[in-house]
């Protein structure tokens, strides 16, 4: 479980990096949109030397597809480590479900025991009243059955998350199976 903790933050911290880096090149690609401008702009009012301004667009143009270039490759990396939390949170999600259902499991039998016990034995008579207390009865059968939704419930939760789980798998490994173009 602690593997699994450490990866789902090593994830964040990897997506919170590439969310600073995507920050600054938007930025940088809004610079050089504008440069491209500013360029066109001078060309067009201040008689600048049209073979310049297109060797200086040039050189910002090349800038700019790097920037462009770089951000889709971000984009790339950021959706596969999205796709991976999300995968490891369901795992987690999983993992506690399980967990949880184990330990209703063992108090629903620990309570089927009790209640085993309290019925097994001698004929209850008026010389061995061991006849068990209504209430008592209906407080463990009030757990038993709430013991029994939550078991339910964590089924219904460890179902649902695996089939997501799946889903959030299956593009993945059809994008692998993909020949390369």
């Amino acid at each position: 479980m602690q593997e699994l903790e450490k990866r789902i933050g090593l994830m964040r911290i990897l997506l919170a990096d590439i969310g600073n880096k995507q920050a600054k090149l938007s930025e940088m690609e809004s610079q050089y949109r504008s440069q491209l401008t500013s360029v066109v702009d001078f060309v067009i009012y201040r008689e600048g030397d049209v073979g310049n301004a297109l060797s200086l667009m040039a050189e910002v143009q090349s800038k700019l597809n790097e920037v462009i270039s770089t951000s889709g490759h971000m984009e790339m990396i950021a959706a596969r480590a999205r796709t991976e939390l999300e995968v490891l949170v369901l795992t987690k999600r999983v993992n506690e479900a399980r967990s949880q259902l184990a330990e209703l499991e063992e108090r629903q039998q620990t309570l089927t025991a009790r209640l085993t016990q309290q019925f097994s034995g001698d004929e209850l008579s008026a010389d061995n009243p061991r006849a068990p207390e209504e209430a008592t009865l209906g407080d463990i059968r009030a757990i038993y059955d709430e013991i029994e939704r939550e078991i339910a419930r964590l089924h219904k939760q460890i179902t649902e998350a695996s089939e997501r789980a799946a889903r959030t798998i299956q593009p993945r490994a059809r994008e692998q199976a993909r020949p390369a173009p």
